[in-house]
This record gives structure tokens, C-alpha cells and sequence, in this order.
């Protein structure tokens, strides 16, 4: 006999909403949700054409952005400063294949200024239940400079956005999403992720992914006053409706210890002192790139650790987190000391 096992997450056919950008555009110009004007291509040449007419044409002062179409592992945004830098990249994807088939199909898309915030939503088909505006750090240094990266800290909920806003940000940005999926007759059932641009024209969506966020998940879940599971299992069964998340009256902040080399150069792998890991006055330390090698905890990968607070106040949540991190030390070890400042 088969076993039934429930599953998280959303059918194939939804999930290419994060894996085909020109998919979730595609989507989103069916459900009319905001985002940025673009176009898709196959062709370099083509390609080339519209990405140097494009300040022209729209009358821009900056030059789009061109994205891979598949996942390419967070390295398939690129934010060219001139024409020629721009042509030189849509060359290394389209025509040397840089990101492998990724990057058979790029899009360019305007660029927008405005803050960017993480909006997430529960859904299970039908019913969407949002979840508090997180917000990430996405740059390596203080006072978002340095290169880009998966992301080097969080918080929640970001302290501009009452549960009204939230809930009218979920009708222009989710749930038209939720409601054309189902159209489609694949009903998308799991966490819908919408990465937000707030600009002076109104929010536009910049992209969805179609699971929880890292390093978001960290602040968000620590927020959470219910069980997950049972929300999880009502998103599966269509009964979200009756299982709706509680939320706590409180802050939390992530922020991520890093290998020095992350994200662009070689990681040395060194050892790190388990004793000094433990939970500690509610601190959580959440492992990332870590690992057992003979016996020993090494930190492997870029991002190795994140340490997560949930206080009462965001002077609590932040005074947590930094005292914790000055006591765990390895070499190469780099964070930032800002977030949610």
C-alpha cells in the first residue's frame, strides 16, 4: 500500500514562478500586479537592441536591469553602469553561457529606486493569511555598500507598516497571484514570497519566490506564536481560513557571521568552538555553512552562523544579538553591525 505524505510547498507548475522570471512576468501582467516595464529575449542580438535603446525609448535616467530567467543561484542579476558594461554581460550569459541554461533567456527590466521589503503570505490556494514585512540586508558592509549578497541580517516587522498597510500590500501583490494560479487550475498552496520595491509611483514587485526567505525565515518564524505544522498542514488541506497565524507583539533581528571570503572570493574552511554556540538568554545561533570534518565543527561555507533575537523593542532585540556575537570567535570572521539601524 502507498504511503500518503503531506508536503509543503507548491506544485511544479507554481514554483516557476521563482524559476522562469519571464513566467512570473508573464503572471503578473495577466493579474495586473505592478511591477517594472520589460521585455524577454532568446536572442543576443536582439538583446543588445533593446538593453541600449531602452533609456531612449522610456525615457529613463538608468539603465535597466538584466536578469537571468532561471535560478542561477543569486548570480543572475546584473546592474550594468553603462551601455558597454551591459552588452559585455548579456555577451558572458547569452553567448559564453556563464550561467549555464539559466541564462539561455534573459530579461531587462527597468531599474527602480525606492526601499525594497519582503512581504511573505500563507496560502493554501484560495485563503492568503500575510505574514509581518520583513526587511534584509542584502549588501556585505555597513551602510549598505560593498557587492550584493544572500543576505547578511534581518528584521521584523519593519516598523513603517501596520497590519492595515500589510493587508492592502497582500491585495495588490499576493493575492492576484493566488487568485490567477487558480484560474489556471494549478492552485498555489505553500509561503508565497514577494520581494517589494516601494517607489514614488506606488509598491511594484521586483520578483516572487516561492518559499521562505533566508535570512528572513530567522526573524519571521521567531515572530511566530503559533505552531507552525498545523498551518502548514491547513495550507495543504484548503483550511487556512480556520488555522490563521498569531503573531507576537515583539522585534527580532538576525544578523549573519560570515567567512571572509564571502561572497565573491575563496572560503577557507576554519574551525569553530562549539561550546561557544549554545542558545543563550533566548539567542538562538542557527547554523548555515557549517559542518562535521573529523571530528570537528569547521565553518565551510560563506555564511556560517546567524544569530537571532526576539526581545520586546528593537534596542533589546539589537543589544541581544551583539553582545552574543562578541563572544563567539573564529578566524576570517566578518558581519555587519548595523542591521536594522
Amino acid at each position: 500500500a502507498g504511503i500518503e505524505v503531506a508536503f509543503f510547498g507548491p506544485s511544479k507548475e507554481c514554483a516557476m514562478l521563482e524559476s522562469s522570471k519571464d513566467m512570473a512576468k508573464t503572471v503578473m501582467r495577466a493579474s495586473g500586479v505592478p511591477t517594472a516595464r520589460y521585455d524577454s529575449f532568446s536572442r543576443f542580438e536582439d538583446a543588445v537592441r533593446y538593453f541600449s535603446s531602452f533609456r531612449d525609448t522610456f525615457n529613463c535616467k538608468l539603465l535597466p536591469v538584466i536578469k537571468a530567467d532561471g535560478l542561477a543561484a543569486g548570480k543572475g542579476v546584473f546592474l550594468p553602469e553603462s551601455v558597454d558594461e551591459g552588452v559585455a554581460i548579456l555577451s558572458s550569459v547569452m553567448k559564453d553561457s556563464s550561467l549555464g541554461a539559466s541564462g539561455e533567456k534573459v530579461i531587462i527590466e527597468e531599474r527602480l529606486e525606492g526601499e525594497e521589503i519582503s512581504l511573505l503570505a500563507f496560502s493554501d490556494g484560495e485563503y492568503v493569511a500575510p505574514l509581518p514585512i520583513a526587511k534584509d540586508h542584502k549588501r556585505l558592509l555597513d551602510g549598505d555598500a560593498g557587492p550584493n549578497t544572500g543576505g547578511m541580517g534581518a528584521f521584523a516587522p519593519h516598523p513603517v507598516y501596520s497590519w492595515q498597510q500589510i493587508y492592502e500590500l497582500t491585495d495588490i501583490t499576493i493575492k492576484p497571484i493566488i487568485a490567477e494560479m487558480k484560474r489556471r487550475g494549478t492552485p498555489y498552496k505553500g509561503i508565497l514570497y514577494a520581494g517589494l520595491i516601494m517607489t514614488k509611483e506606488g509598491v511594484k514587485v521586483l520578483e516572487y519566490n516561492c518559499r521562505f526567505g533566508d535570512p528572513e525565515t530567522q526573524v519571521l518564524m521567531e515572530l511566530l506564536a503559533s505552531d507552525v505544522v498545523p498551518i502548514m498542514l491547513a495550507c495543504d488541506k484548503g483550511t487556512l481560513s480556520a488555522t490563521l497565524p498569531q503573531w507576537k507583539n515583539e522585534y527580532a533581528i538576525t544578523a549573519v557571521l560570515a567567512n571572509k571570503g564571502y561572497p565573491n572570493g575563496k572560503i577557507e574552511s576554519v574551525e569553530l568552538n562549539a561550546l561557544q554556540l549554545n542558545e543563550e538568554d533566548g539567542v538562538k545561533i542557527i547554523h548555515a555553512g557549517t559542518n562535521f570534518q573529523d571530528g570537528h565543527l569547521m565553518a565551510t561555507g560563506g555564511r556560517v552562523l546567524c544569530v537571532t533575537a526576539c526581545k520586546k523593542n528593537r534596542e533589546e532585540a539589537e543589544k541581544a544579538v551583539y553582545e552574543r556575537i562578541g563572544k563567539i570567535t573564529f578566524p576570517n570572521v566578518q558581519y555587519r553591525k548595523d542591521i536594522a539601524k
